[in-house]
């Protein structure tokens, strides 16, 4: 076999004893082989004959090639605006684009031209782009799709850019005009060198190939899991869709519950896990960021979700790109408040767990009075909030009896239930008191942790968090203590100050809001932040906890995230976004932006 660094150029098949014939390459000029890597020993070839299995390396010097999309290149655009078109088996693609005869093609504003495909290492591209119209465009490249390591900007006429060898390239019309490009030229050079970018995959195979498609009613499955150091095989397991809007959309997030508690990726043992389908971000990036930034500011102390980017195959079929995490629950090895015998105990006894979500007013398999309650409140908005029982839910509750009945301990039940509402109620109160008057902020610290609700405040804070006023707000309380904030949550939509569409925001840059923020919507935290006397020190020491050496290398760290998925990114907007390009590189390249502000004006506002 012959190699030029990772890349197989040859494979000869010689008898023992005979020797090798010099290979004829296209890609490359070759002037030694070698019997190693390091190119120690040199292969000679009047005097060595092969007489066992054996590569050889060769030092190269590679050939440059030109490739040339032009007119003559046809694209054709569907309703989505996107084409492709090859040439010498390299695909160039269009995104936001108008079918057109006289160019190779027309951007609309924001319409992006990229090689979706690798076409080797780019030492230069030609750009020709019709002077009648233009404004503005900016070329993006790097060495993952749709990057956006490194720019620069375009003008009418002939451009000629050199790309330093990156991989991929992304032309963007960033006017408010369509521009046309007359013609794209690259000059490449064969790559050699491969890195693995596999993302571990979760399999999963339903029974009898069932879908999966309820949010109540679980299916059989097996599960298992490749890229971990310790992979798992054929696990039994059920799975169900999760989630209130999101389980309504197109590609679906699930919750898995194995039937014995199990490590996967090298997680704490537990039975349930959930997939985070994350359809609402076109970034792929926004509920993993800010759960990474919640485990790193929290640390170990409290429980948080881990996540991992993954692919997912269910029943043979790749169905995209996925969050993988913890379910939260009161479980060991999660927020671990479960306790035994919970009808014996007294209210100020009982371990709890409870989300503050609307939607689970708005969900008709919940009942109020059992799953759920309201607290209405006077001279405050919002006027009522609705708490979700998470745990101890009415069925932790019953005790299996010996004579094989159960006592279902409903009085008891009951009193709890009515003991959690008077509770909410008194604690809700307080927080209306403070909220109209700074000096409550001490008789609240009787009651209510602050220090857990500034780190929960400072996450929302930091990513535009908008929907933590109503939906998915969670708290705790274990031994009779103080009232805790967390786990933190929900971070993929009305997050990174976008709204909620119902679906991807397709255009963020024309609809999200400004990077350097202090305010967020959620009222409690918002309260605490307020008060510069008592609130605001809170917030501070968070920060101070932060080095700015820590916060800059958490922002790179998610950028070699971002380029990790980047693979995975384009199938799944090919599968579920309509092969809308534009979108998910417009989503991506407005994520980075707002990071990269938002955390360093934080961090220099509390400075």
């Amino acid at each position: 076999k012959f190699y030029c660094d990772d890349l197989l150029v040859d494979t000869q098949v010689i008898k023992h004893g005979e020797k090798i014939v010099l290979p004829e390459l296209e890609d490359f000029v070759v002037k030694h082989w070698s019997i190693d890597k390091e190119f120690e020993y040199e292969w000679f070839w009047y005097g060595n004959v092969v007489t066992e299995n054996m590569s050889l390396y060769g030092k190269y010097t590679p050939i440059a090639k030109n490739i040339c999309f032009d007119k003559t290149n046809n694209i054709s655009i569907d309703e989505y605006g996107y084409g492709e078109t090859l040439s010498l088996n390299s695909q160039v693609c269009v995104s936001k684009a108008i079918e057109t005869t006289n160019f190779l093609t027309s951007l609309e504003e924001r319409g992006i031209l990229f090689n979706k495909t690798e076409i080797g290492l780019i030492n230069e591209i030609s750009l020709n782009i019709e002077s009648e119209g233009f404004a503005s465009a900016v070329v993006y490249y790097g060495n993952t799709p749709l990057s956006f390591d490194h720019s620069l900007n375009l003008t009418s006429g002939l451009n000629t850019l050199c790309l330093s060898k990156a991989e991929f390239f992304t032309i963007q019309n960033t006017g408010s005009d369509p521009i046309n490009i007359l013609s794209l030229s690259i000059s490449y050079e064969t790559k050699t060198r491969f890195i693995n970018q596999d993302l571990p995959t979760v399999i999963i195979n339903t029974k009898n190939s069932q879908s999966v498609t309820s949010w109540t009613d679980y299916v059989t499955c097996e599960v298992s899991t490749q890229g971990a150091d310790k992979d798992v095989a054929n696990l039994k397991a059920q799975i169900k869709v999760r989630g209130n809007s999101t389980s309504r959309k197109i590609k679906k997030p699930y919750r898995i519950k194995l039937d014995k508690k199990n490590s996967l990726f090298g997680y704490e043992k537990s039975k349930n896990w959930v997939l985070l389908a994350d359809f609402l971000d076109g970034s792929n990036m926004h509920n993993y960021t800010a759960l990474k930034f919640t485990k790193m500011i929290r640390k170990d102390e409290t429980f948080g979700v881990d996540p991992l980017h993954v692919n997912v195959m269910m029943n043979g079929e790749y169905i995209g790109l996925y969050v993988f995490g913890e379910h939260i629950d009161a479980k060991e090895g999660r927020l671990n408040i479960e306790q035994e015998k919970i009808w014996e105990k007294s209210f100020d006894e009982i371990n709890f767990y409870i989300d503050r979500d609307v939607s689970t007013a708005q969900d008709s398999l919940e009942i109020e009075g059992e799953t759920y309650f309201r607290v209405d409140m006077e001279n405050y908005t919002p006027a009522q909030y609705v708490f979700a029982l998470k745990y101890p839910e009415k069925e932790d509750f019953e005790e299996k009896l010996e004579d094989g009945t159960t006592d279902y301990h409903e009085s008891e039940f009951q009193t709890f239930f009515d003991n959690l509402k008077k509770y909410m109620t008194s604690i809700c109160n307080s927080f209306v008191d403070y909220y109209h008057d700074n000096n409550e902020f001490d008789n609240l610290a009787s009651n209510v942790d602050l220090e857990s609700l500034a780190l929960y405040g400072t996450i929302d804070q930091v990513f535009g968090e908008t929907d933590h006023y109503q939906r998915s707000f969670k708290m705790y309380r274990v031994d009779g203590g103080l009232l805790q904030f967390g786990p933190n949550w929900d971070y993929d939509s009305c997050a990174y100050s976008l709204p909620y569409q119902g679906s991807f925001v397709l255009n963020p840059f024309a609809i999200g809001g400004s990077y350097n923020r202090t305010n967020f919507s959620e009222k409690w935290g918002n309260t605490l932040f307020n008060d510069i006397t008592n609130g605001r020190p809170l917030f501070k020491a968070i920060w101070d906890n932060i080095s700015l050496e820590c916060l800059n290398s958490f922002i790179n760290d998610q950028l070699i995230e971002m380029r990790a998925i980047s693979n995975a990114s384009i199938y799944d907007c090919e599968r579920w976004m309509d092969n809308q390009y534009f979108s998910l590189f417009d989503n991506q390249l407005y994520y980075w932006r707002y990071i990269t502000n938002q955390l360093v004006y934080l961090k220099g506002f509390y400075s």
